[in-house]
């Protein structure tokens, strides 16, 4: 069985981040699968939502 993490572990760490990537692994995923963005001046950004309150609680929109 291949086990593949969604957003990394995000039962275990704030999805779409270095420590949810990392709680995947050592929960035993071969592969994380993470959403990238590009903010308007073009650097990429982990990040689903399209605004950052769901997440990060935060009433403002994604920088994208």
């Amino acid at each position: 069985m291949l086990a593949i993490g969604h957003r990394g572990a995000p039962k275990l760490a704030v999805e779409n981040t270095l420590a949810s990537i990392d709680a995947a692994i050592a929960a035993g995923a071969r592969w994380v699968e993470v959403d990238v963005k590009l903010t308007r001046d073009r650097v990429p950004v982990l990040l689903h939502d399209r605004t950052l309150h769901r997440i990060w609680n935060i009433p403002a929109r994604s920088p994208t």
